[in-house]
């Protein structure tokens, strides 16, 4: 990594700036920071050598090794982390008993043009814990001895131990045992937290002694390999990490006040706690047709049987779309398609597919084409939804995956690796492309300085077809053409049906209240109790909007904005809330007037001298500057399409249960 030229030491404190005294109780009506329900162990209170070795922001085997971080003393480190420990301070000085049991939050700052900003979460695996699902959820026609089924929000996620291993030494778990009534605490909460799942002492089972089993009922969701499964050897949870960590990538796009709204964003998320906290708090429809009121939205009467379609649209949707992605980490032979004419092995084709998406915006007309053209094939099932030819395709659909990678092509030809400025973004592109992907990130080193991003993807793709062929791999029987066809038409279906729901929610002028909008509402209230801007949180989400979305799409919002969210006839304004499939993200235009009508909600207002000075020194624009080269934005635009739940899971690139650890992210480049 380049040397870094830092600024002066920031000599500026931020703690003896105060946040505004409140009563002892959220004006949001969240009731206070802390749930009543939450216990010491909900958080992980992991040291940052436990935070990198479980691949939450650092993976040592990943593409190009160990990811970089800004370190603790560089002056944007620090004043990021100086904000967040204002927040924190303040919060625990009039929550003091609630807060006792939550670690001080940590930040990092991970040099990456992604445009992100998270908490994260830890697996605990209970390895005297054995794990029963009810039969009726599946066949339970294969054996869960050697696996881990980690719970979060209703949900089971698998992992198996690797040859020669117990699940008890799975790497990327906290390992840990539970006497019975520890045990019984966290079943209590794990139930309470959910409507429907529910994981009890299995009946019948003596208990008395140091090993037990539970029973999950028939409601529970079986994703992955898990879906087949009667069972797994060890139950996990997850435990929330006690590390913010902060793209480079985001802080050149929006001011200092964006950023704090930012960082009080994440901070809901970390004190409710989110990760886990299931769906008996959120998820639930509430009228958005007018003002906000002043406390927590309420439920609308006669609202249940429209939300309970929503989440059986969504369990069928995360069911089909994970027997697919199942099939990911390792393709299997005999499931796997050659494609006529195309010049690259097929499991090389997501990794094309995320660099057209980086590079769509780039000068060369090819990448976007190239962009828009992936996009259609994978609407249309030409490829699946990560990328791979999964059943023989006709001659037209073959000509279809040609075309695109002969764009594709002429783009990758025009990124020069060797550029002063291009080389430290296609390093970080292809990290991106090749993350969950083993043969493409092991093929990818070392990484070149000449040449261009098509020479090196060409190399990367003749070590994929050596490994690929000397791979002795599992065929997948249940992957056949017919299969994965029914597959397709039954998330078709989904789709459509969310689409018709997210229809009824718009005519009813319903909102949807989830996790992210209770953060988004918490940072209004902390920005506020800060003497920052009143419209920093709405200008953190309208920055997005204007970055990633059509400048009409962005006129059209920012517009009604300056409107005051009103119509010419003083009515208020009504933004959809989403599409409703497996996203807790609303539509950001919706977000933007959800923080700013907070604000009149609860009178909240700059003081009368003024929003509160940024420090001088170092200037913002001066900590910008300071930071390497690969915090510019790799693309300006990213294509947006229908997204399932794994596209907020991010984990170690290696291991049992990479891919399924959940991000609680407020701002990325697709939200």
């Amino acid at each position: 990594m380049k040397k870094l030229t830092l600024l002066g030491v920031l000599t500026l404190s931020l703690s003896h700036c105060g946040m505004v005294s409140s009563s002892s109780h959220l004006k949001h009506d969240a009731g206070q920071p802390v749930r009543t329900e939450s216990k010491p162990w909900i958080w992980a209170n992991d040291t940052e050598a436990e935070y990198l070795a479980m691949g939450n922001s650092s993976d040592s085997s990943s593409l190009l090794g160990p990811k970089k971080f800004l370190p603790a003393n560089h002056p944007m480190t620090k004043r990021l982390q100086a904000w967040v420990t204002e927040l924190d301070s303040h919060i625990r000085a009039e929550h003091p008993a609630e807060m006792a049991q939550v670690p001080s939050p940590i930040v990092h700052v991970e040099v990456t043009s992604g445009v992100n900003a998270f908490v994260t979460a830890i697996p605990v695996c209970y390895d005297n814990v054995q794990l029963t699902f009810d039969g009726s959820q599946n066949s339970g026609s294969r054996d869960g001895s050697n696996f881990v089924a980690i719970i979060n929000d209703g949900a089971f996620y698998g992992g198996s131990a690797g040859v020669g291993q117990s699940p008890t030494e799975i790497p990327d778990c906290r390992h840990t045992t539970l006497t019975l009534a520890e045990l019984n605490e966290r079943l209590d909460f794990l139930n309470g937290a959910h409507k429907d799942c529910k994981v009890t002492l299995r009946p019948g089972v003596d208990h008395s002694g140091n090993t037990f089993e539970v029973l999950a009922s028939r409601n529970c969701v079986l994703t992955g390999d898990l879906e087949n499964r009667s069972g797994a050897a060890v139950l996990g949870m997850m435990a929330t990490s006690r590390h913010v960590t902060v793209f480079t990538g985001i802080l050149g796009i929006m001011g200092e006040e964006a950023i704090i709204a930012v960082l009080a964003h994440e901070l809901g998320h970390y004190y409710r706690p989110h990760i886990g906290s299931g769906n008996v708090h959120y998820n639930f429809a509430y009228d958005a047709s007018g003002v906000n009121p002043d406390k927590r939205p309420v439920p609308k009467a006669g609202s249940d049987a429209v939300v309970g379609q929503v989440d059986v649209v969504n369990s069928s949707f995360m069911v089909s779309g994970s027997r697919l992605s199942n099939l990911q980490a390792n393709v299997p032979k005999a499931a796997l398609h050659e494609v006529p004419g195309s010049e690259f092995h097929p499991t090389m084709l997501p990794v094309l597919k995320e660099l057209m998406i980086l590079y769509s915006s780039t000068p060369a007309p090819a990448c976007l084409e190239a962009s828009t053209l992936g996009a259609s094939l994978e609407d249309d099932h030409v490829l699946q939804s990560f990328f791979l030819p999964l059943r023989a395709l006709s001659a037209a659909e073959a000509a279809q995956v040609t075309a695109w990678e002969a764009k594709a092509v002429s783009c990758m030809k025009g990124v020069k690796l060797d550029a002063a400025n291009a080389s430290p973004n296609a390093v970080d592109a292809v990290e991106s492309a090749t993350s969950e992907w083993g043969f493409a990130r092991q093929a990818a080193k070392p990484v070149p300085t000449t040449g261009t991003l098509l020479d090196w993807v060409r190399h990367i793709d003749a070590g994929v077809k050596s490994a690929y062929q000397q791979a002795d791999i599992v065929p997948a029987t249940e992957f056949s053409d017919e299969a994965i066809k029914a597959i397709n038409d039954k998330k078709t279906s989904d789709i459509r049906a969310s689409t018709v729901l997210a229809a009824k929610f718009e005519r009813a002028k319903l909102g949807f209240y989830t996790p992210e909008q209770e953060a988004d509402e918490l940072a209004a209230e902390w920005v506020n109790g800060l003497h920052i801007d009143v419209k920093a949180p709405g200008d953190a989400f309208i920055s997005f909007i204007k970055l990633f979305e059509s400048d009409d799409v962005y006129n059209a919002c920012n517009a009604k904005r300056q409107n005051k969210w009103l119509e010419d006839d003083q009515t208020s304004i009504f933004v959809p809330w989403n599409t409703l499939m497996l996203d807790p993200h609303p539509d950001s235009c919706y977000r933007v007037r959800d923080v700013d009508l907070e604000m009149g909600a609860h009178s909240y207002s700059n003081p009368a001298g003024g929003p509160r000075q940024m420090p001088e020194t170092p200037s913002w624009d001066s900590l910008v500057t300071s930071l390497p080269k690969p915090h510019q934005l790799v693309a300006a635009r990213v294509t947006i399409g229908i997204r399932g739940r794994a596209s907020h899971s991010v984990g170690s690139a290696h291991g049992p249960l990479s891919g399924m650890r959940p991000l609680h992210c407020a701002f990325d480049a697709q939200h």
